[in-house]
């Protein structure tokens, strides 16, 4: 009877629905994307898109037969050209992600 007794108490204490302010469009507008402090959609998928093509190329590299044999070479014995091969993989690799890239603002291509 006492939980009853509070409940009816809490409800008496309580506003009228038609006091209660109604959300407005107003309140939730954003006026522009510098008070989010977001970059335009453009740069937010280029970004993504690099960082995806650079992800793939690194697998890609990594994976490949030129840069197993390179680092078991490295690892087997002194070889000097060793670091000829990985620095012809790697050029390779950059080259690919420039041409993959070229479509994409600069600023986003280099910082990834």
């Amino acid at each position: 009877m006492q939980i009853l007794s509070s409940f009816v108490g809490k409800r008496a204490q309580s506003h009228p629905r038609a006091s209660i302010a109604t959300p407005t469009p107003k309140n939730f507008q954003v006026v522009e994307n510098k008070d989010l402090d977001l970059p335009n959609h453009r740069t937010m998928v280029a970004t993504v898109r690099c960082a995806e093509i650079a992800a793939g190329l690194r697998a890609a590299t990594l994976e490949s037969g030129g840069w197993a044999a390179a680092t078991a070479a490295a690892k087997a014995s002194h070889a000097p050209a060793v670091g000829a091969q990985l620095d012809a993989l790697m050029f390779e690799c950059l080259q690919t992600y420039d041409a993959t890239a070229a479509q994409f603002d600069e600023q986003v291509r280099v910082c990834v």
